[in-house]
């Protein structure tokens, strides 16, 4: 449940740092009101995942004594996170970027995700890569010296 945990959140933060808030920002022009808005999301992704990492790595490690009040934490972070996203980003894409232009920043942002996986002759190595870069892409392994 960690991992499938980790590998969403993973896909979800990709997937709004390298497609769809760049589309945004570009289609948004200067409009400094609306992309600080934007900024301040962001940001507020950025913080939580140190304390998401540490979180996810411990729960990994020793599954059996998972941390529920830490778990309800974190959950009720992404819950106001989403929802704050959906009020404010959503509205935004509808209003300021075209159907078209998404979904080509979607195909853009796979293809990218393809190239930087290490392809082999075997499909399934090719998804097992993908899958691995997906999960390891929010929460970074801990260097030596980090400590949760």
């Amino acid at each position: 449940m960690v991992q499938r945990l980790r590998q969403r959140l993973s896909r979800h933060i990709q997937l709004e740092r390298h497609a769809l808030y760049p589309l945004l920002r570009a289609a948004l022009g200067a409009d400094p009101d609306r992309l600080s808005q934007l900024d301040g999301l962001e940001q507020q992704m950025r913080d939580q995942i140190p304390e998401l990492t540490c979180f996810l790595h411990q729960a990994e490690r020793d599954p059996q004594r998972l941390d529920l009040g830490a778990a309800l934490h974190l959950y009720q972070q992404l819950r106001a996170q989403f929802m704050q996203e959906e009020k404010v980003v959503q509205p935004l894409f509808a209003q300021h970027v075209s159907l078209e232009a998404e979904e080509q920043q979607l195909r853009l942002f796979r293809k990218r995700l393809q190239a930087s996986t290490t392809f082999q002759s075997s499909a399934n190595s090719r998804r097992t890569k993908m899958e691995e870069w997906e999960r390891q892409a929010v929460t970074r392994p801990l260097l030596s010296p980090e400590r949760c």
